[in-house]
């Protein structure tokens, strides 16, 4: 193993998490109590080994969060939930191209040490996560096993200085580091600026990209993922090929329908290959009909709220009430991704062509 992360050093590396990166993983506020269960949120990234870093958390957050199960339709208890994340320090683009089959729920670890789903709830019909059920204060709720989570861009995990670039944000299960809305300049970014999986190369590697648009957080996977990637790994029903593209797994009953499935292939294989990284294939069903399509939609959208240079804006610019006054947000027309019916007469394009195009826009320009 050794020997192959050192050809990979020679071939010339795509990113590795610097020192400074490494030491934003770490509680917002170290004295913070969680109101569900009475504890403080445990989180740091640090060297592992010669050729990896390791991220834990105990899953607990670093902010506000609401009192769960509430009224939301949420009815599950937040509760803790360790994670060991094991990553590549330098981490490396899959030589197939980008997996488009999405993990079923883990992404990444946030540096307030929330974990980060997928950008749709595991339900029939993979609908948008903002109309399946309402978040609370920081845009978090737990899962079943009482896993407090982010599905989209998270106002708490940072508080953004407007006109500045994004710090890091939190790290993906393929070792590339995720980075808040605000590019290089300073400008905030949405899905028609990045690749179709959510990033873009910076003069200092690849990153993702959070975004107020969908999928908001990754559209697919960029690099190649350890074997040993850490207790998430156990848990090979995760990696499995879902939403957007099949829904098989959450249909209960539907007599008659000949779609249903009987047992769900694994996108990633993680025990018994050869080399460091994971047997990762897509195993996209393209016969197979959700119901449902994706579309480009021109629509004026909100952008994240940032706080104004100089200016003292607190933990975070939103409140139960809306915006803090002090902070700045603006208004864009944008093309964003937008749920619609298979039978619907809108003539638009599926996902893939508006994952393409948007990599087609960031390429060659607009």
């Amino acid at each position: 193993m050794r020997l192959f992360f050192g050809l990979l050093l020679l071939l010339g590396s795509v990113h590795c998490l610097t020192q400074a990166e490494l030491d934003a993983f770490t509680p917002r506020d170290p004295d913070y109590v969680d109101i569900n269960t009475g504890l403080k949120s445990i989180i740091y990234a640090k060297n592992h080994t010669d050729e990896t870093h390791v991220i834990f958390t105990n899953g607990i957050p670093s902010h506000e969060t609401w009192l769960f199960p509430n009224g939301s339709g949420n009815p599950n208890e937040l509760e803790e939930n360790n994670i060991t994340l094991y990553i590549p320090k330098n981490p490396t683009f899959r030589k197939d191209g980008p997996l488009k089959c999405l993990p079923l729920g883990f992404l990444g670890i946030a540096t307030s040490g929330v974990a980060i789903d997928s950008w749709y709830p595991a339900v029939e019909g993979c609908p948008m996560v903002s109309d399946f059920e309402e978040l609370d204060i920081c845009e978090g709720h737990p899962s079943p096993d009482g896993q407090y989570h982010y599905h989209h861009y998270s106002p708490c995990v940072q508080m953004p200085t407007c006109g500045q670039p994004s710090t890091i944000w939190g790290v993906a299960i393929d070792g590339f580091p995720i980075y808040g809305p605000w590019d290089e300049t300073g400008t905030q970014l949405t899905k028609q600026d990045l690749d179709e999986c959510g990033g873009k190369e910076t003069s200092e590697g690849y990153r993702y990209y959070m975004t107020v648009d969908a999928p908001y957080t990754l559209g697919c996977i960029k690099g190649e993922i350890l074997a040993e990637i850490g207790t998430k790994a156990e848990d090979t029903e995760e990696f499995i090929c879902a939403c957007p593209f099949d829904d098989s797994m959450f249909i209960k009953t539907k007599p008659g329908d000949d779609q249903m499935r009987t047992k769900i292939a694994e996108t990633c294989v993680f025990e018994g290959v050869s080399g460091p990284y994971a047997n990762c294939t897509d195993i996209i069903d393209e016969s197979y009909d959700i119901g449902y399509k994706w579309i480009q939609e021109e629509q004026v959208i909100t952008l994240a709220p940032c706080c104004p240079e100089g200016s003292d804006c607190g933990m975070s610019c939103k409140t139960y009430d809306g915006i803090k006054e002090e902070c700045n947000q603006e208004e864009r027309k944008v093309m964003v991704m937008t749920r619609v019916e298979s039978g619907s007469s809108v003539a638009q394009p599926c996902l893939f062509l508006f994952l393409l195009s948007s990599w087609l826009v960031m390429v060659f320009g607009k």
